[in-house]
């Protein structure tokens, strides 16, 4: 992240404001950085991403507090004993469908999907983290 103080422009780098997140490290560094965007941030910042328009510091808000909330949900399914296949089921995604999906579209790269309409692959990552390690 980037923050020019006199502008009052946070650039936040790699981060898409639709849609579900492809966490590239875990889900708590993830939450951890956008804490530390959400504290950098005042009422009036403009946060540019990676991709797509400009937002707020409501947007990354949001988006760290689902990222919070379907993490604890997962959390909560494999302390329960299900398998990657049931918490996919299980949809912990499902309240926020209408706020992360509304008007993304599927997006390729070399005939991979890498962003879904659903927060399928979203979960997988998410349980794959916080599984118990053989």
């Amino acid at each position: 992240m980037v923050y020019f103080r006199k502008a009052d422009v946070l650039m936040i780098g790699d981060f898409f404001r639709a849609g579900y997140p492809n966490v590239g490290g875990t889900a708590d560094g993830m939450i951890q950085a956008l804490g530390m965007a959400i504290g950098t941030c005042g009422p009036n910042t403009k946060v540019v991403p990676g991709h797509g328009p400009v937002m707020n510091r409501a947007d990354i808000t949001a988006h760290r507090d689902m990222l919070m909330t379907v993490r604890d949900r997962v959390s909560e399914l494999i302390r329960e004993g299900k398998s990657e296949d049931d918490a996919v089921a299980a949809h912990p995604t499902a309240s926020y469908d209408p706020i992360f999906l509304s008007g993304i579209a599927q997006y390729y790269d070399e005939n991979t999907i890498v962003r879904y309409r659903n927060g399928d692959a979203f979960v997988k990552q998410l349980y794959e983290q916080l599984k118990p390690k053989s």
